[in-house]
């Protein structure tokens, strides 16, 4: 029995990287959507009109798609948690 305690002790908390996944989602999505509100204060700042600034747009779903491209890569070939850890 002692040595069953010993093995559940040592491994780690599937609670943890639950909530660390969840986290990471939300910020994601705060990250994701903070451009559609901001927009009009961004053209007004910049003195731009929103039509111009749809660069932003395309910038962002670029990088996106190919930070996901060479994360899956990553993902793939290391260990998963530490790779979405970093």
């Amino acid at each position: 029995m002692i040595s069953m305690k010993l093995k559940q002790n040592n491994m780690p908390n599937k609670n943890h990287y639950t909530l660390g996944y969840f986290g990471s989602f939300i910020i994601l999505g705060f990250a994701a959507a903070i451009i559609g509100p901001s927009l009009p204060h961004l053209a007004e700042q910049t003195g731009t009109l929103i039509n111009e600034i749809r660069v932003l747009f395309l910038t962002r779903a670029t990088g996106y798609f190919i930070g996901s491209w060479v994360a899956g890569h990553l993902y793939d070939r290391f260990a998963g948690h530490r790779v979405l850890t970093f």
